[in-house]
């Protein structure tokens, strides 16, 4: 395995996306390291990945796993989020344009606090993906 995909596998290991997806019942290596094993380049390099309480109920663990652009990026690249609820896993892509296919809309204050900072304040369009991969190493 490459030096890209070692540190991608890092980055995750280092916000404690490893412990979260076991809480969360997600394979981990399914999920986020399969798809990047044999990329070129690492799309998510300048990501923020973030573990963090959610209130919603039914979340296993009562946590979601973001991966959150950089914010000169924002314009350019989705927010990605993954949760499992009522047993049920989940990977919503959200963007700040809208896309062709939009399951809705997000945006909240800046108190909120179920999701990253980097994030609030902001007018967010989002669809469901079927795919647990990330979505940039489809």
């Amino acid at each position: 395995m490459g030096k890209i995909f070692e540190n991608f596998k890092k980055k995750l290991l280092e916000a404690g996306v490893d412990v979260a997806s076991n809480k969360m019942t997600l394979d981990f290596e399914d999920t986020f390291l399969k798809a990047a094993e044999f990329k070129k380049e690492n799309p998510y390099e300048k990501y923020n990945w973030i573990v963090m309480p959610h209130s919603a109920e039914g979340l296993a663990g009562g946590i979601l796993i973001h991966a959150v652009p950089p914010l000169e990026e924002h314009h350019n690249l989705p927010w990605e989020e993954w949760y499992v609820q009522n047993g049920v896993p989940h990977h919503t892509v959200l963007y700040t344009k809208k896309q062709r296919k939009v399951d809705g809309e997000f945006s909240s204050s800046l108190d909120d606090t179920d999701h990253p900072k980097e994030v609030l304040g902001k007018k967010w369009y989002f669809q469901f993906e079927k795919s647990l991969t990330p979505l940039l190493f489809q």
